[in-house]
């Protein structure tokens, strides 16, 4: 929050116009007083009255630029300036903002154009500097564009966010309307306030604020608003979010103690600092394209170059290091079973991507697998035969994974009754399934029965490694390829003791690391030289009912429907950083290879790349 005496905003607000060619705002006087209101309600942004300048109706830019001016180069903390009113767009493509006397014949030589405002932000030795813009052609503001009837970049200041309403025209509600309500983007960046962000953080930075008021507005058939920060300027607190509830105290359980050697000396996330491609700053979400929206399934390949997504309506796209869609593959041809033909697209559920994306393999909800080839000019497709969807009451796929050399695709399940219920292997050359994988052999206490196979992962000799669940036992048997085609169990299944369930398992990469959680409930299990321990230690106490493992187990992320997102260290299992903001609907999460990031797939949120921070 700022600090009162180096802090000071500058709300300016123009409702009426002497020439007729600009219309009344009433609408415009609302909007300055809902600012002001929120800006010095102490439950809320808490600026002191005495902090906050208002200018209703202003006339003549000149004096106008001079106050402003007066007031930027005496604020050392926070500068806030917004503007509500008519925008103008000149003939060279600047915006220019119109006051009460502006000539729309004249609009350079009587209105304040904005190039003045970035001047005046440059000289201000404010640290932060906060622009919001409500009206026409805000969005110009902030655009960086290189044809002559555009404008350069106007924020190329350091600490500066801008936060604009529109990139053409604003949206205002009818004038005979106008009388009590605010303008359509301050009307919903107030409410937003107000009410604040259910499962967000005690404060809400800009940065949050923008990515729900986005949602508010374009969910209303409104214009989306636009945004940029340079420095950590979007990450400044702006309100306390009313809506915040504090985490209750865990109740006394049983807890794993760091293992000697393994947390003292590593630290919470890896790595330490942000680095490689997927990289992103702690805290701060970085969003893809809007086309990313709606992920379900999400997935890295192996060297990190492709992030692969599948999406709600069964398509697939494929993403380089830039954050682009490099490859958009669509729903392929698929004729369902007589009792599913009424059904069209469905969800992808489980995802894999070998290195340099050669291959695809993707489970749609009780479907085949199907597997992308991209090794030619144009990708080929093909259904794996044989798979348990169509031989065993189609069954739904919840994880994917590739041998090292792309020669084998294993998928596993999550279904509790099947008794013959096995992971599939498939030899990706000639799509052949490899035969049933041999039952288990007895162990001490008896065989692994109607197991539930969710969790698998080959490790770096080719070996794949299951995690398998029967009735309350628990196990992780490893399986080494044969020559002939056959799948051989290479060892006993390390019998790892007995939980009375779980919604979701996962490995870690390098395969030493396991977790389950159901609500309430985590249990970890992590290999020493001698195998997998016997018995599973309690993990944090969480309502979490999905899991990934982050590389060297080190870490884990965990959510919920309704739950946000959060990442727990697996060895002092603590919480690392904050929540994800906006994560309460999150569908899938992958870790980058290297470790510098998660990346999100959400119902309603574009694919978003973070870090906690």
């Amino acid at each position: 929050m700022p600090e009162p005496p180096r802090s000071r905003a500058v709300l300016i607000g123009t409702a009426k116009y002497e020439d007729a060619a600009f219309p009344q705002l009433p609408a415009a006087a609302n909007s300055l007083a809902g600012m002001r209101a929120v800006l010095t309600d102490p439950a809320l942004c808490g600026w002191p009255d005495e902090r906050v300048t208002v200018e209703s109706d202003p006339s003549d830019w000149r004096g106008l630029a001079r106050r402003l001016r007066a007031l930027a180069r005496e604020t050392d903390d926070v500068l806030l300036l917004y503007f509500v009113g008519h925008g103008v767009l000149l003939p060279n493509g600047e915006l220019c903002l119109a006051v009460s006397d502006t000539d729309p014949a004249d609009p350079d030589l009587t209105g304040l154009e904005y190039r003045r405002v970035r001047d005046l932000l440059r000289d201000s030795p404010a640290a932060t500097k906060i622009v919001m813009l409500d009206c026409c052609y805000s969005g110009r503001a902030i655009e960086t564009l290189a044809a002559l009837d555009n404008v350069a970049d106007t924020t190329d200041v350091r600490g500066v966010y801008t936060l604009t309403a529109s990139d053409h025209t604003a949206h205002v509600v009818p004038l005979a309307e106008q009388a009590e309500v605010p303008t359509s983007f301050t009307g919903a960046f107030l409410t937003l306030i107000r009410e604040g962000v259910k499962d967000g953080p005690e404060t809400l930075t800009l940065g949050d604020l923008y990515l729900h008021l986005r949602r508010r507005l374009t969910a209303h058939g409104l214009p989306s608003p636009n945004q940029r920060g340079t420095d950590t300027a979007d990450r400044h607190p702006f309100t306390r979010n009313p809506a915040h509830r504090r985490e209750p105290e865990p109740s006394p359980s049983p807890r794993l103690r760091p293992q000697p050697g393994l947390a003292a000396d590593r630290p919470r996330f890896t790595p330490a600092e942000p680095h490689g491609p997927w990289s992103v700053a702690p805290g701060l979400p970085m969003l893809l394209s809007e086309e990313s929206a709606g992920a379900t399934a999400v997935a890295f390949s192996p060297d990190g170059a492709v992030l692969a997504t599948g999406h709600s309506d069964g398509t697939v796209r494929l993403w380089n290091r830039l954050l682009r869609g490099v490859t958009p593959l669509p729903p392929a041809p698929y004729t369902p079973p007589e009792d599913d033909r009424d059904r069209g697209p469905v969800a992808v559920t489980a995802i894999a991507v070998t290195s340099g994306a050669r291959q695809v393999a993707y489970a749609a909800a009780k479907r085949d697998v199907g597997l992308w080839s991209l090794d030619g000019g144009t990708p080929g497709h093909r259904f794996l035969s044989n798979h348990s969807v169509s031989s065993l009451g189609r069954l739904n796929v919840v994880s994917l994974a590739f041998s090292p050399d792309g020669r084998l695709l294993a998928a596993g399940h999550s279904h509790w009754e099947s008794v013959v219920g096995r992971c599939h292997v498939w030899n990706t050359r000639d799509g052949r399934r490899l035969e049933t994988l041999a039952e288990p052999p007895e162990t001490g206490r008896g065989p692994l029965t109607h197991p539930n196979e969710h969790a698998l992962v080959f490790l770096p000799d080719g070996r794949l490694q299951v995690f398998q669940h029967g009735g309350s036992r628990t196990g992780v048997t490893t399986y080494r390829p044969g020559d002939d085609g056959d799948a051989l169990i290479d060892a006993p299944p390390a019998d790892t003791g007995t939980i009375t369930g779980f919604e979701s398992a996962a490995f870690s990469p390098d395969g030493r690391t396991v977790v389950t959680t159901s609500p309430g409930w985590t249990w970890i299990w992590h290999a020493t030289e001698d195998g997998f321990p016997g018995k599973a230690v309690l993990g944090p106490r969480t309502n979490a009912t999905s899991v990934v493992v982050g590389p060297e187990g080190r870490v884990a992320a965990m959510w919920a429907p309704g739950e946000p997102l959060r990442v727990w260290d697996l060895h002092t299992l603590e919480q690392v950083g904050a929540p994800m903001p906006f994560s309460g609907q999150t569908k899938a999460v992958a870790f980058a290879p290297d470790g510098a990031s998660l990346v999100v797939g959400d119902a309603e949120w574009a694919v978003r790349l973070w870090r906690p921070g």
